[in-house]
């Protein structure tokens, strides 16, 4: 599937089947790479090698593949990375290389603060974040990934998640009036005198959205994909894929279903489906 900047779905992770090597750098023995497999937030892959770490992916069959994300990883902001993709094993046909990237997503023009945020400046000051390459579709057997960050404060890399895969993306995008927000999980209570006070939780982002204009060569692949991870696995979305900024960093998540999706079937060869996820 060609390019677009249409919604973006890593919903079946291929990387959750393949074989995992380090090529450069060494991993925690009480945090293997085989963590990144596991939908656990408290169980990441950390390496000490903050000058580079090279992770390598294969598959005995070839799979297809179109898109490649790291979720919760706590890079600095001038952490980066690469993805290398190749037809074979042996990773001697390169098929798609992504260059050097940078891991943390860059604030556009518009977003700085003047006089307070230098030209380059991070979307948003934090201890963990996610990155994603998106490319054509091909059919791979390895990918390798490429990360170098030696300002890392902590002096050691974690990731919680790779996902690869096909990124499903509908021909028409969502549709307007997509909401994204928060779920509360504080916990308040007022004292005698008036007080409230407050329990700090995590609030994770939500989104929802309608894909109205699915035709009936979208229809399948977005009814065996959510029938596939229903509503107790996780999978990565990224709602404005290219534009950069802000918008981007902040649209995109490991998620969940919260509502499994009706796929409604509108009119002849259109079908509509309502997506609502929560982030994982």
């Amino acid at each position: 599937m060609a390019i677009t900047k249409n919604v973006r779905m890593l919903m079946v992770n291929d990387a959750d089947t393949a074989a995992l090597s380090l090529a450069t750098g060494s991993e925690v023995a009480t945090l293997p790479l085989t963590n990144v497999q596991l939908p656990s937030n408290s169980r990441t892959f950390r390496s000490l090698d903050i000058a580079q770490v090279q992770i390598v992916m294969t598959w005995q069959n070839p799979v297809l593949l179109s898109g490649v994300a790291l979720n919760r990883i706590n890079v600095s902001d001038g952490a980066t990375w690469r993805v290398e993709v190749f037809s074979d094993v042996a990773m001697t046909t390169l098929i798609h290389d992504s260059l050097v990237l940078q891991a943390v997503q860059q604030k556009n023009l518009g977003e700085l603060e003047f006089l307070i945020d230098p030209l380059v400046s991070a979307v948003v000051s934090m201890k963990i974040t996610a990155c994603d390459y998106w490319f054509e579709s091909g059919i791979a057997q390895a990918v390798r990934i490429t990360i170098i960050d030696v300002n890392n404060a902590n002096g050691f890399i974690d990731i919680g998640r790779i996902f690869a895969g096909r990124a499903l993306q509908p021909k028409i995008n969502f549709s307007y009036g997509h909401k994204s927000g928060w779920i509360s999980q504080t916990e308040k209570r007022r004292t005698a005198g008036g007080s409230v006070h407050a329990k700090k939780k995590a609030r994770p982002r939500k989104l929802s959205f309608s894909l109205k204009y699915l035709d009936e060569l979208d229809r399948p692949h977005f009814y065996n994909a959510i029938q596939r991870v229903g509503d107790d696995t996780t999978w990565y979305i990224s709602m404005f894929p290219g534009v950069g900024g802000q918008k981007e960093r902040q649209y995109a998540m490991s998620c969940m279903f919260e509502i499994l999706p009706e796929i409604d079937g509108a009119f002849y060869n259109n079908f509509k489906a309502d997506f609502t996820i929560r982030e994982a």
